[in-house]
């Protein structure tokens, strides 16, 4: 009868230990899980804030009124990438303006859609005067398009001007899709 007792206690002992063993690691795993995911917004952020300052100052340095650095795309089918760009007013006014994308010709010379390709804000905003605006552009690759280069052109249009003086800024860039 004693026996049973020892054994009884035994079993108690190696139960709270496993027990406390468990919610070690659980803390630890958690702790752990919390600070890679901080770390990553924190670097996220940073990096935001970087690119912005860079943008600003290319901007502020520079004559042209749109940003875009981009002018070769690599990107490969089924792929996404996304781009900065900065515009500045230049005008004594403020500047009511939206953003599109146009195709031109592939490599071929042939015509081609790019529905579905951008992703952006596609609506009217306003810059006052002197002032710039950042913002991103993502490209999202369908699966489905021939391997090639495709000529695009981004253009900034003056909401308060009419065709054709209404292109405020405008810039040609190639998009060469791979397998």
């Amino acid at each position: 009868m004693y026996k049973n007792k020892k054994s009884a206690l035994d079993l108690s002992i190696n139960t709270i230990v496993i027990v406390v063993i468990a919610i070690t690691i659980l803390g630890l795993a958690l702790y752990f899980t919390r600070n890679v995911f901080t770390t990553i917004g924190d670097d996220f952020f940073i990096v935001n804030e970087q690119l912005k300052s860079q943008i600003e100052t290319a901007l502020s340095q520079s004559d042209e009124p749109l940003y875009f650095p981009v002018t070769d795309i690599q990107v490969n089918k089924g792929d996404s990438k996304t781009f900065s760009l900065g515009i500045r007013n230049k005008n004594d006014a403020t500047l009511r303006y939206g953003v599109i994308i146009t195709s031109d010709k592939d490599q071929y010379g042939n015509p081609f859609s790019i529905d579905g390709w951008f992703q952006y804000v596609d609506k009217e905003r306003s810059i006052p005067p002197t002032e710039n605006h950042i913002g991103t552009i993502k490209l999202i690759m369908p699966k489905d398009v021939s391997s090639g280069s495709y000529l695009l052109t981004l253009e900034v249009i003056d909401n308060g001007k009419s065709p054709p003086d209404n292109i405020y800024a405008s810039k040609d860039f190639f998009i060469v899709v791979t397998s």
